[in-house]
């Protein structure tokens, strides 16, 4: 072999004893308050043993397994190195070259794999198996959304003056599922579903041609940042068909009929803007209102 076989060879060994390491998956720490028994210390699959259920096991067997995928690429690139440099015979040669070919695309194939699923979605690659329960009357999930485990009794929470939403001609309304959580039944606070009844009455009277109704009532179907929707003192309703002169002309029934705290969610923050200068010649231009947790354009009502 020559002098620049030998310091090949050697690159590549460093290159190996580098690279390898970095496909050792790191021991995390267990979370305090969780039994937590290690196989083995500094292990890949530490947190496998006795305490540890399937889903801790299978994301540490997905890790390790794209580590010894790639370690074995990279045996293979350094075997086929040393099959190539320390022959002179064609044939061995080509059997070199061919032997770091294919590590070089087993290792291409693994890393693009997981590379294009954690592009596509990082949750693809995040194999996280646990299902979180809660127990009924606590918390909402962390995604906002309540389920039929998580409402609270009604009175639970503070809305001991609630009662059912009447019929859709008193108070027009979406039902259980979509205007409360579901079973429901959907229900508010006595003194603003009065306001409401006064609402919808007069409307009717002075514009039969504005339609509305209560999109949002008590229990809440999602988790709000205003604390009245989980004492059913507060309401969130829609316009059809949104105008000017519409919001305007129903605005000032509200007001007219006790509803003076609200305030008329519209966004992005563009379109709020282009409201509040089309509202600038009237009072309500102060109401119109932006928040970043608002997932379209509702009128929100407290009594």
């Amino acid at each position: 072999m020559t002098f620049k076989k030998y310091i090949l060879l050697i690159s590549l060994t460093i290159i190996f004893i580098n690279i390898f390491p970095s496909f050792v998956i790191a021991e995390n720490p267990p979370a305090s308050g969780v039994p937590y028994q290690m196989l083995a210390k500094d292990t890949p699959l530490s947190g496998a043993g006795n305490n540890t259920d399937i889903n801790t096991f299978l994301p540490a067997v997905f890790k390790l397994g794209i580590g010894i995928a790639s370690a074995l690429a990279v045996i293979f690139i350094i075997v086929g190195g040393i099959q190539y440099l320390s022959t002179d015979s064609i044939d061995k040669k080509d059997d070199g070259k061919k032997r770091i070919n294919n590590a070089l695309f087993g290792l291409i194939l693994a890393i693009s794999a997981y590379t294009i699923l954690y592009t596509i979605n990082p949750k693809l690659v995040n194999l996280d198996l646990k299902i979180e329960t809660l127990p009924q009357g606590t918390a909402l999930s962390t995604d906002g959304i309540r389920t039929a485990d998580e409402i609270d009794p009604i009175g639970a929470s503070g809305c001991s003056s609630c009662a059912p939403m009447p019929d859709q001609s008193t108070i027009p309304h979406k039902g259980p599922g979509a205007g409360c959580s579901s079973p429901g039944p959907c229900v508010l606070a006595a003194p603003l579903m009065h306001k409401l009844t006064l609402l919808n009455t007069a409307a009717k009277k002075l514009n039969p041609q504005i339609t509305w109704q209560v999109t949002e009532m008590f229990p809440p179907t999602v988790l709000h940042a205003d604390s009245c929707h989980n004492n059913g003192t507060c309401a969130d309703a829609t316009i059809t068909a949104p105008t000017t002169n519409k919001i305007i002309q129903f605005l000032t029934i509200m007001e007219a009929n006790g509803i003076t705290n609200y305030a008329y969610e519209k966004c992005p923050q563009e379109e709020a803007n282009k409201l509040i200068i089309q509202l600038a010649s009237t009072k309500f231009g102060s109401h119109v209102k932006c928040y970043k947790t608002t997932t379209g354009e509702s009128l929100h009502m407290e009594q």
